[in-house]
């Protein structure tokens, strides 16, 4: 399967996601997006009227798809992230990454998330000095993000 495809599904599926919430859109996560180390960010409104006036602050994101023949039911999953991203994550002061596993047929999916923060971030690049970082991410569905 093409990975413009996995990226394009597991992107949808995230953005689905937080159009649940009322206080957070999903416009600014680009799809085919090349750039460094995120593909876009959440705007965090202070309620669900969604103005200009009512802008709290953003999130960078970064989304992994990956296409998989049968979807994992665990609740966490370990997936690898590079240190290069790590230490971008850093730079902005944290991020949250959406891991989506996506079936071959591309019909059905389950998202994990993984939130970083800047103290967590600092012990990951003190205790690890390989080029990939294993992170555990938590299962998320749709009853978690209308909270």
């Amino acid at each position: 399967m093409s990975n413009v495809k996995i990226e394009a599904t597991a992107i949808n599926a995230v953005r689905n996601l937080i159009n649940l919430s009322n206080c957070m859109t999903s416009d600014e996560i680009k799809e085919g997006d090349r750039g460094v180390s995120f593909d876009g960010c959440i705007p965090i409104y202070m309620n669900s009227k969604i103005t200009k006036e009512n802008f709290n602050n953003k999130i960078d994101i970064q989304v992994k798809g990956r296409s998989v023949k049968k979807l994992s039911l665990a609740k966490q999953l370990n997936f690898s992230i590079s240190l290069s991203d790590i230490k971008n994550y850093k730079n902005v002061g944290g991020t949250i990454i959406f891991y989506v596993q996506v079936s071959s047929d591309r019909t059905k999916y389950r998202i994990y998330v993984k939130s970083l923060l800047p103290y967590e971030i600092n012990q990951l690049l003190h205790t690890n000095s390989t080029k990939h970082i294993s992170l555990q991410f938590e299962y998320i569905d749709n009853t978690d993000a209308k909270k």
